[in-house]
């Protein structure tokens, strides 16, 4: 019998030990990789309402009916903290933020 791990890091331990990978340590890795290896961009302004959020993400993602909070996040250069005031914004508490009305 398993028990529940006490922490991430044991949490992706057992993930390891029984998928044979941890999601936790591949972001830990791209988020390496990308501290190390991408070019620095250019700041993004931070939206301030609906319109703005929704107009640069169809730029991010042409052609996409809808996208992540975490994905709008990182392409708009914030933080998941940020995501929160995302939501707050867009009027949209589901896990999808719908590009298209």
């Amino acid at each position: 019998m398993v028990s529940a791990p006490g922490s991430g890091d044991d949490a992706g331990s057992l993930a390891l030990r029984i998928c044979g990978f941890s999601e936790l340590a591949r972001e830990r890795d791209a988020a390496e990789r990308l501290r190390t290896t991408a070019p620095p961009r250019p700041p993004v302004p931070v939206p301030t309402s609906r319109d703005q959020v929704l107009y640069a993400l169809r730029q991010f993602a042409p052609g996409a009916g809808c996208v992540t909070f975490r994905y709008a996040a990182r392409a708009l250069g914030l933080s998941w903290r940020d995501i929160l005031r995302l939501r707050e914004l867009t009027g949209v508490d589901g896990p999808l933020l719908p590009l298209v009305t």
